[in-house]
């Protein structure tokens, strides 16, 4: 009989079917017997094994196929073919149990291997198991930048003066297992430590001074900043630091004496000018500036000068003279002063007596 012929009485399926015979001689004499016929799925089961499952990045795993088989108990399975890296491509082994060490982690959902089987009479069967290799996978370091020597390294935190714009960098910020194709995909900043995340990039655009005041720093002081970042399996980490604002340079004169005779010598000394920012960062005070006659000309680059004062009476009949002093540090901020000093046209130098002839 034919499938067809089967499928026609009934038997369209594996599985068991019961059969009668019942035969008749020329006398009209008959007899019956019955039996069973077993039908046999066509195709080999393909069973795979996967183990461990999920996996470590740089990991063994090991796949068995070995519990592969085909209904018919007369027909055997004599070819195995291995998908593990899920091209749908079944050239990755060719044993009943092989071993693969995953380099790379699954970031896009897990592997689907799969596994071909071959029996005696050529047909096949297949079977899919998804593998998850992200097992192990560390946490991203968080760097959230600051004060950086010649070697970038951070070794202190933001300064900046005030009216200062700031650049944030996240630079050596890193994942551990970049190796495995792991790294960061997120840098967010939350400036102020408010639990808001204000800005967005490993380096973003520059904070002026008055982006800065709207997230709340707009004065001398200590600020805490912080930095997330994100890696490919959402894996987050915080780093934090603080931007410190100072004044910046501070110019501050003096006058030796504050009170002279016309055209008496007078030191002018400007080396109490100070900063409050560190001078390894660009606060250093590196230029002094002197004008004497308030025509805006620098007249002295010294940081104390010594000059004769003159000067003519006011409408109150007042002698003064105003020295501008002016101090720029190493980044280009600057500082302005006066420092003023009291003619006494009083206070004279004595002329010395002339010996008279006797």
């Amino acid at each position: 009989m034919t499938w067809n012929q089967l499928v026609a009485n009934g038997i369209n399926g594996p599985g068991d079917y019961d059969i009668a015979l019942e035969v008749e001689d020329t006398t009209n004499l008959t007899n019956q017997d019955t039996s069973v016929i077993h039908v046999h799925a066509r195709n080999p089961v393909a069973v795979a094994d996967v183990n461990p499952n999920p996996a470590a990045c740089g990991g063994q795993v090991h796949f068995d196929g070995t519990g592969s088989d085909h209904p018919h108990p007369a027909i055997n399975i004599i070819a195995w073919r291995w998908d593990l890296d899920g091209d749908g491509a079944f050239n990755d082994g060719n044993q009943a149990e092989v071993d693969r060490v995953y380099n790379q982690l699954s970031f896009n959902g897990p592997i689907r291997v799969g596994l071909e089987v071959e029996d005696s009479n050529g047909n096949t069967g297949r079977t899919t198991v998804d593998l998850r290799v992200d097992q192990g996978n560390r946490a991203p370091i968080a760097q959230p930048g600051g004060y950086r020597d010649g070697n970038g390294r951070v070794i202190g935190p933001y300064v900046i003066a005030i009216g200062d714009s700031l650049q944030l960098d996240a630079a050596g910020s890193s994942d551990p297992d970049a190796a495995c194709g792991d790294s960061i995909v997120s840098y967010q900043w939350d400036v102020g430590n408010d639990g808001a995340f204000d800005v967005q990039g490993q380096r973003p655009g520059v904070l002026t001074w008055a982006a800065l005041g709207a997230l709340g720093i707009n004065r001398a002081g200590d600020f805490n900043l912080r930095l997330r970042v994100t890696d490919r399996l959402g894996v987050t980490t915080d780093g934090a630091t603080l931007i410190r604002v100072v004044n910046g340079p501070r110019a501050i004169g003096t006058a030796d004496p504050d009170r002279a005779g016309c055209n008496q010598q007078v030191v002018f000394d400007a080396s109490r000018s100070t900063t409050d920012g560190p001078a390894a960062q660009g606060f250093a005070i590196v230029r002094y500036e002197w004008d004497f006659n308030g025509d805006g000309v620098t007249d002295s680059t010294d940081v104390r000068v010594t000059r004769p004062v003159q000067g003519l009476p006011d409408q109150n009949g007042q002698i003064a003279v105003s020295a501008s002093l002016r101090v720029t540090d190493a980044s280009g901020r600057q500082s302005s002063t006066q420092v003023n000093v009291v003619i006494d046209v009083q206070n004279l130098p004595r002329s010395p007596r002339r010996a008279v002839p006797t």
